[in-house]
């Protein structure tokens, strides 16, 4: 299981660092969910996590043309296996669908509204309270588990429940023990 989108590294042990999830290169989470630590019997989502410094975000001043190419240029990827019990997949099929409804249906909704001869800026009003809802819902949903930190030889994630937290280690274990 190729954790990495590049590869880069050697596997190593998963563990926390207070309430962060530290995944080594290579390392392959228990079968247990990330939220809640029971245990899951399905195959894992696989996610792809993206992660830049913070100061790249001072070039959204200048442009948001320049933060997007700087971004794109220096962001480092994930590719994590994350286990999730059948009730927290089904939650996030449920918020991405309704994420995804509230953000594409307010075209048709304003269109709707408008052929009822409501005035314009309670439709344009409703559309635009209509899409930002349904971007919050997908960020709250995309960010349920989100990076802190990624190189080439871990990620580190926050977000993971505290009961699965509690059965890893504090620090990494050594194999030379």
């Amino acid at each position: 299981m190729n954790i990495f989108a590049s590869g880069i590294g050697s596997a190593g042990t998963i563990h926390r660092d207070g309430n962060i999830l530290v995944v080594p290169s290579g390392g392959c989470l228990p079968a247990t969910c990330v939220k809640c630590g029971t245990p899951v019997s399905g195959k894992p989502l696989t996610m792809t996590f993206r992660w830049h410094s913070s100061w790249l975000y001072l070039l959204i001043l200048p442009g948001l043309l320049f933060y997007v190419i700087a971004v794109l240029a220096v962001q480092k990827k994930a590719r994590v296996d994350v286990p999730f019990c059948e009730a927290h997949r089904s939650w996030r099929i449920r918020m991405n669908v309704a994420g995804a409804v509230l953000l594409i249906g307010s075209v048709p909704a304003s269109l709707l509204l408008g052929a009822f001869d409501i005035g314009g800026g309670v439709v344009a009003l409703m559309a635009v309270a209509m899409a930002f809802s349904g971007a919050v819902v997908l960020a709250i949903v995309g960010s349920s588990l989100a990076p802190v930190y990624i190189d080439e030889t871990c990620v580190r994630l926050k977000g993971a429940g505290e009961q699965f937290l509690s059965s890893l280690p504090s620090s990494p274990v050594s194999p030379y023990r």
